[in-house]
């Protein structure tokens, strides 16, 4: 990490205890960002739930760093966090609840795809999850629309539809997801043959948004989102945070 930023001791202790090794944050703009990241997790008293992950092996640390990325994002943005791992439906943990307008919560669940989803069953077999994300001159097919609709079956059981909810795709994929434009989004979701919003069991999801990282110096993050037509009026996500969840251009 270049030396022209001082890491604070909490960030500091982190990186001594990690178990990881491949050099994050490896540019200054991902350590002012780590910086911010876990002085808002110290803040929301949640360093204790962290910790362990993002201690952890790489694959593990990032994806906690993609639920606080997400949660300090809508935090600054006039969402603030009320509550942390809530429960809606039964026995299934959610990671937070944001603080809505009118004082009511809204429920969101942060699913985080990974390249090793998208490899063939050869390459997993070749033991390709244990070598670097990206390698020289490799490339394969990709089917970003099927990675949405699996996120989002993923969160469908931790939702009831009683209140406001939002599944966010926080994903590290080959290409992130969002950067493939709004048309796998609305493939998954709104196509009237194979579209999740058009089942009467979605009903309890009020809206689906991308989340990745968009410029890193310094870094930056994007949004696209569709809300669900047809969810369940308790579901509906006010109109202030839909357009919080969409980055314009």
């Amino acid at each position: 990490m270049p030396r022209s930023f001082q890491l604070g001791p909490l960030t500091q202790d982190l990186l001594n205890k990690a178990k990881w090794s491949d050099g994050y944050p490896a540019h200054e703009c991902y350590a002012i960002e780590c910086e911010k990241l876990i002085g808002f997790v110290d803040s929301q008293g949640q360093t204790g739930h962290y910790s362990p992950r993002l201690r952890a092996n790489g694959r593990l640390r990032d994806a906690a760093l993609q639920e606080i990325r997400v949660a300090y994002h809508l935090h600054t943005k006039g969402f603030p966090i009320v509550d942390w791992q809530p429960v809606d439906a039964p026995k299934h943990a959610l990671e937070f609840s944001v603080q809505l307008s009118g004082g009511g919560p809204c429920f969101v669940e942060v699913k985080g795809p990974t390249w090793q989803s998208e490899l063939s069953p050869a390459e997993i077999a070749d033991g390709r999850t244990k070598q670097p994300k990206y390698l020289d001159g490799q490339g394969g097919p990709v089917d970003p629309t099927e990675r949405i609709r699996c996120a989002v079956k993923k969160a469908l059981p931790k939702f009831t539809g009683r209140l406001p909810s939002l599944v966010v795709i926080a994903d590290d994929c080959f290409v992130n997801l969002g950067k493939w434009g709004c048309g796998p989004l609305q493939r998954a979701l709104t196509r009237k043959s194979h579209g999740l919003f058009h089942c009467s069991k979605f009903r309890v999801i009020g809206a689906v948004a991308l989340f990745w990282i968009e410029r890193t110096d310094p870094v930056e993050y994007a949004l696209a989102s569709i809300a669900n037509p047809n969810a369940a009026p308790t579901a509906v996500l006010p109109l202030e945070l839909l357009d919080v969840l969409k980055t314009k251009p």
